[in-house]
């Protein structure tokens, strides 16, 4: 049996744009080099890093790449555990929340 792999953050993401997404994907390697890990063509897990910080970092990258093509269609979120958000509403410690960037 495989070891678990613990992430922190899930990035998930639709571009329609190729090139759109091929400089989403190489921004998103470049400010999180080594935390990051591919899932699936529309999906990184993140390892590490605090919620402010990947919120901005991928705010800046979203306002790069909107520069060139972002279709009315896509979008970029954030998923993350909702103790992260300090978000301790009864019956909410264990969920996931989803935060739409763009």
């Amino acid at each position: 049996m495989e070891e678990p792999i613990f992430v922190k953050f899930l990035i998930g993401f639709t571009i329609s744009d190729d090139e759109t997404r091929g400089m989403f994907e190489e921004m998103l390697e470049k400010t999180f080099n080594g935390g990051l890990r591919w899932v699936n063509e529309s999906m990184f897990a993140l390892t590490g890093g605090d919620l402010l910080g990947v919120r901005k970092k991928l705010n800046g990258i979203c306002d790069e790449v909107e520069k060139l093509e972002f279709d009315i269609n896509d979008f970029v979120t954030l998923y993350y555990a909702a103790h992260l958000a300090d978000y301790t509403q009864k019956g909410t410690v264990d969920k996931l929340i989803e935060e739409r960037i763009r």
